[in-house]
Formats: C-alpha cells, structure tokens, sequence
C-alpha cells in the first residue's frame, strides 16, 4: 500500500487473513481478521447418479421387452434387467443420503467458521478497548505524579521558609565586663604594681592615697 493512503482498514502483509490499522502516516498495532462472507448455502444438486441409473434400467427395460414376445416378465434379459435396476436404485440412494448427509457438515462446519470470525473479532475488539484502557490509566498515573511532584516542591518552599522565620536572630553583642577594680592598701603596694600614682577613674583608685584631695593619687 502507498503512503499516502487514508486511514482505515488494509490488508496485512505480514499475516494472511489480518487486516492491519493504518492510521494516515503510519502502522499501528491494532489487528483484525479479515471480514470473511458469509457462506452461501450450497443448493442441493440433482441426484444424476440416480437418474441416470433410472433412465438406463427403463432403457434396458424396453429393449428386453421389445425382444421377449408376448410375455416379457418371464425373458431372462428382463429378469436380469430388474435385478441390476433394483441395485442401481439402492446405490443411487446410499449415494444420495451420504451426499446429504456431507452438505449438512458442510453447513455446520460453514456456521462454525462464521461463529470462530465472530468471536475473534470480539477478541480484537476487547484487546483494542483494554490497550486504549491502559493508555488511559498510564497518562492519569502520569499526571498524579507530575502533581505529587508539584506539592512536594511547594511543601519543601514552605518549610524552607518557616525554617527562615522561626530560626532566632543572633545574641546582640555583650559589652564585656570590666576588669575587677583593684586596690590598693597604700601608695607602696600601688607602686610595687606600677599603678602609682593613680588618679581618679583609674582602677584602684582611693581617697586614702589621695590624702591632698587633688585626684591624683601616691604622687
């Protein structure tokens, strides 16, 4: 087939008796068996054996009467004539019931194949449904979970940003504590430290190394 055909149904080159889907530009794997016609009833032929044989024995019939005389029935050629008529008959009839009884296979065999047709293309179509079915259920299995996908991208912005919320700002920096005071019991212990002399504001610091109140110490 050309490329170029329209969509439908053609037949299939790769198995006799299929028909393959193509669907205008390409392949598909959608099969059927190929729309067989129905069989015709075959009429029922006309049993020649047994008129022949009829037309023979009345044939023979006559020639051995016309050759016996006055008293046919009792000529030898008439009596063997008859003979061969009866046996005639008889076969012509087995022939004719064995040939009946041949159609009537025929036509449940032809019913048969008709009925096969009919449920292997209930198959393909139950085949065809269920493909379309998992087509259908794996795009939604799909969307699910581009969608999971979603809600954990926003679930993970939202704690990254109550993390940034709740976290606590940092201690203000503490004024560091001033060094202990120190003392001085005199002016000698100050200068043993090499404090001396000491003013006031300075560590160790004391009226009683001010003795002159001017603010400077151990002078």
């Amino acid at each position: 087939m050309h490329m170029a055909a329209q969509a439908g149904w053609y037949d299939d080159a790769t198995v006799p008796g299929q028909e393959r889907y193509w669907d205008g530009e390409a392949w598909t794997e959608q099969v059927q068996p190929k729309a067989q016609p129905h069989p015709q009833r075959r009429k029922r032929a006309v049993r020649l054996p047994f008129v022949i044989a009829i037309g023979v024995g009345a044939l023979l019939l006559g020639v051995a009467i016309g050759g016996a005389g006055s008293d046919p029935t009792r000529s030898a050629e008439y009596l063997a004539v008859s003979e061969e008529l009866v046996v005639a008959e008889d076969a012509s009839a087995e022939l004719a019931e064995e040939t009946a009884a041949l159609e009537e296979e025929l036509d449940a065999l032809s019913d048969e194949v008709a009925q096969l047709a009919e449920q292997q293309q209930a198959v393909v179509d139950a085949e065809t449904a269920v493909a379309a079915r998992e087509t259908a259920a794996d795009e939604r299995d799909a969307e699910l979970q581009q969608r999971e996908s979603d809600l954990q991208g926003r679930e993970t912005a939202v704690q990254t940003r109550e993390s940034s919320v709740s976290q606590p700002a940092p201690p203000a920096a503490q004024p560091s504590a001033s060094a202990p005071s120190a003392y001085y019991e005199n002016c000698t212990a100050a200068r043993n430290a090499g404090a001396a002399p000491v003013r006031s504001g300075d560590p160790g610091y004391g009226r009683h190394l001010d003795r002159d109140g001017d603010g400077v110490g151990c002078e």
